[in-house]
């Protein structure tokens, strides 16, 4: 019943594949209420991964969207107006696709913008977790690498390798320029 209510309420507004997907999920047994929409969340940002993939940008989509936490978790202003519920969603999607223009992909906007409306209780919170989603659909690691300066493409390597050898997976490095880092 669940399933055709949620049919004739999609009606021809979603891609049928989408229609089916979300129809066979809202029949099934949840422990919740809000475990389907943070399982359709979830599978919404495989979607998106996965659709980078094929365009041979899930590297650059995984960059963006750590970047995009700490400029937002950095910028107390910017986190403010994100959160702030007086502010309409039309609103806060605007001042993220100011943000973006011409310097993300639309895969980063798409997850930027589903952060703004989805299940988590900030948007920082929600990009933090679309990030180990992307991470783990993809079979690796994430590693936060806090130094003094810039890695160089060879160290960058080195250091991916190294971790990888040691965690028997692949590992995407996330770099944190902090000069206050004393050493390695």
């Amino acid at each position: 019943a669940k399933s055709e209510l949620m049919r004739r309420i999609l009606g021809d507004q979603l891609d049928p594949v989408s229609t089916d997907l979300v129809a066979e999920a809202a029949g099934r047994r949840w422990a919740a209420t809000r475990h389907l929409a943070d399982a359709l969340e979830h599978v919404g940002v495989i979607a998106v991964v996965r659709g980078a993939e094929q365009k041979g940008k899930a590297d650059e989509l995984e960059n963006e969207l750590f970047a995009l936490e700490r400029l937002i978790s950095g910028n107390p202003d910017l986190r403010d107006a994100l959160s702030d519920p007086s502010r309409s969603i039309a609103d806060k999607r605007r001042l993220l696709r100011d943000l973006l223009d011409g310097r993300a992909t639309s895969a980063t906007l798409q997850l930027a913008e589903q952060a703004l409306t989805g299940s988590y209780r900030t948007v920082v919170l929600a990009l933090e977790s679309y990030e180990k989603i992307a991470a783990d659909h993809r079979e690796r690691l994430v590693a936060t690498v806090r130094a003094a300066r810039d890695l160089g493409d060879q160290e960058q390597r080195r250091l991916q390798e190294a971790l990888a050898s040691q965690y028997s997976r692949p590992v995407h490095l996330n770099v944190v320029v902090d000069p206050s880092v004393l050493g390695g």
